[in-house]
């Protein structure tokens, strides 16, 4: 029996922190075990409030996603708006040209000089023959 007492205490002496923490959890296991339901209730109420955190930051995140897809649509009419109102202002303009350019015409029919000179400073271009 001696024998077995010294083999038991030299392996303690050198596996102190095993004994420690076998100790300690039986400790724990008896202090726990009398409130283990106080335990898993606040376990419980912290499972539920992680899900409703959950919850709001994906509603926000299709409200930003929602948001998101309205503005690009609204940006792309109102890209196609401009671009109408630009081909519009085009067509407008190149028709005030072509009754300008008729009227010069009309009015230097008979002087082709003073017609390219009108024509030069009108609309910023020269003849050349």
């Amino acid at each position: 029996m001696g024998l077995v007492l010294k083999k038991s205490w030299v392996w303690c002496k050198h596996h102190w922190k095993i004994l420690l923490i076998a100790i300690w959890t039986i400790v724990v296991w008896f202090v726990a075990r009398k409130r283990l339901t106080d335990h898993k209730q606040i376990l419980d109420t912290a499972i539920q409030s992680y899900k409703s955190e959950i919850e709001i930051i994906q509603k926000s995140h299709e409200q930003e996603l929602e948001r998101r897809d309205r503005s690009i649509e609204t940006y792309q009419l109102v890209i196609k708006e401009a671009e109408k109102s630009y081909e519009d202002s085009q067509q407008d303009l190149d028709i005030i040209k072509r009754e300008r350019l008729k009227a010069l015409v009309n009015q230097y029919t008979d002087d082709p000089e003073n017609l390219n000179a009108a024509i030069e400073a009108e609309f910023g271009f020269r003849y050349v023959k």
